[in-house]
């Protein structure tokens, strides 16, 4: 009797064991997937700014979504969509990269702490400026209907922009480079 008590606790045991481990990969497996949902939304955003899809932009938006800058001023959704609409309507070539640092999962919402390069060119007397932006942020996507909706942005921290090539700094009439 004492050996099929034994046996059974061990079979327990091993039976919480491999529960305990299929719980923990389903955990690892939801993580995955969140994270690469998380990063096929900013593909998705830059593939939609790249072609100029006001529409498509302000649908990945959250109707409470709230941008806030560096400075701190927040702004909401309407105002945040017209932004985008007057960079876009002066800038060409806007292209972001967007590396993914961490992830912080809360029930039905998810927390990215990202770190953002924007390249642009905007128009300035008439010539194209090359503009880079270098960005960390926290963006919190919120599910809603099968998918992720961003429902705030907030700008952490502006790093030194990256040293342009000389190719793209504006040149003065003597032919040097000069810093703008």
């Amino acid at each position: 009797m004492r050996r099929s008590r034994e046996t059974c606790s061990r079979a327990a045991l091993g039976c919480l064991t491999m529960m305990v481990l299929a719980a923990l990969v389903g955990a690892c497996a939801t993580r995955t997937d969140t994270r690469k949902q998380i990063q096929e939304i900013y593909v998705h955003w830059n593939d939609l700014s790249q072609r100029r899809d006001i529409d498509g932009l302000a649908a990945m938006l959250h109707q409470d979504f709230a941008y806030t800058d560096e400075t701190g001023r927040v702004e909401a959704r309407p105002a945040f969509v017209d932004r985008v609409k007057q960079a876009l309507a002066v800038s060409r070539g806007l292209r972001y990269e967007v590396e993914v640092k961490a992830l912080h999962e809360a029930g039905d919402a998810t927390t990215a702490e990202t770190h953002y390069i924007v390249h642009m060119e905007f128009q300035q007397d008439g010539k194209w400026i090359p503009v880079t932006r270098d960005l960390d942020l926290v963006d919190t996507f919120v599910r809603h209907r099968g998918g992720w909706l961003l429902r705030s942005s907030r700008v952490v921290k502006v790093n030194e922009p990256p040293v342009a090539d000389a190719a793209e700094q504006p040149v003065a009439a003597d032919g040097a480079a000069r810093r703008g």
